[in-house]
Formats: C-alpha cells, structure tokens, sequence
C-alpha cells in the first residue's frame, strides 16, 4: 500500500505520519518521502481481527479520463452529463494531474484544461486500506483520490460518495448489539 504524491510533474512515495498514529502537519505545509505505512488488519472492540477493504474494492473503475490539452467545454460537458465531480488528466498513459467541477466555475469555454488543472496531488495504490484513505481525506481536506498502477496509470478513482457507498452497503452505520 503507497499514497504518492505529484509535484511538478514528478511522482514520489509519500508518508502520512498520522496514519500511525502520531500528530503531524497536513500535507500542504511538509513533504516527507520514502517511508511507508504498513497496516493489514484493525482491531475492533471485541478484540477480533476484522477484515480491511482496500482500495481496489471500493475504487470507482468507469474512468473518464481526458488531457490537459482539452478544452474547458468538453470538461464542463462531462461533469453534466457522467454526474461526476473531478476527472483525472493523463499523458502518455500517465497522471499529471486532475480537474474538478470547483476549478472550472468561472472559467471560460474555450480555455485549455491547463490553466486549471491541479498540478500537485495525491495519488494511491490499489493496495492502499480505506481506512488510510479515509484518514487522508479527513486531514487534508480532499474529495477524490486516483488511484494508479506501478506505471502511474490511473485505473480508478477512490471520491467521498464512493467512501459514503460503501459505508451504506455495508451497513457500516449499525451499532453492533
């Protein structure tokens, strides 16, 4: 399990230190590489193991992905029509970064994807636990997460509402008697 990180153009792994459970800084006042968290099953209050859902499960697979060549219009366009919030941008079958329906609110049609587009982001992998997604998207304020290959292709996205399914298929809201 990796989250990594987009920074210029560049990818590398990132660490969360607060998904080991110490206090740490978000994401946008530090940048710590090249540690992993390591976590394969939680501990529920009866002291059983219980089996941890990953990413891959959860992700959603029916991508749309376009370029940061495209234009303002076409993204627009796709948020209406798919009811999607945020779309992954790729070259060369690999990420470079994302868009959402926020950062095209006052921009004009004929625009190119790349004067909006989010540059610096969070990636995961397939392996990464939903609880660490969860964590992160509760510190550093974030709606979506792509997740990507060894490559950095992106074959799903990880968004609230996929988190708020989940939860709901899962009956995850029940107290357990």
């Amino acid at each position: 399990m990796a989250f990594f990180v987009l920074v210029k153009g560049n990818i590398n792994k990132f660490n969360f230190p607060y998904l080991k459970g110490s206090s740490s800084p978000r994401l946008a006042d530090t940048l710590i590489h090249d540690t992993e968290s390591s976590k394969d099953c939680k501990a529920d209050t009866s002291g059983t193991k219980q089996k941890e859902t990953f990413a891959i499960e959860v992700m959603s697979k029916k991508l749309v992905l376009l370029s940061p060549a495209d234009t303002v219009r076409a993204a627009k366009d796709i948020f209406n029509f798919k009811n999607i919030h945020h779309i992954p941008l790729e070259v060369d079958n690999r990420i470079v970064g994302i868009i959402s329906e926020k950062d095209l609110d006052q921009a004009p049609a004929k625009r190119r994807l790349v004067d909006f587009m989010q540059r610096t982001l969070l990636c995961a992998s397939e392996s990464t636990t939903l609880t660490d997604i969860a964590l992160v998207f509760m510190h550093e304020n974030i709606h979506s997460l792509p997740i990507v290959d060894d490559n950095f292709k992106v074959t799903g996205i990880v968004t609230d509402s996929d988190l708020y399914r989940w939860l709901i298929e899962n009956d995850k809201f029940k107290k357990a008697v």
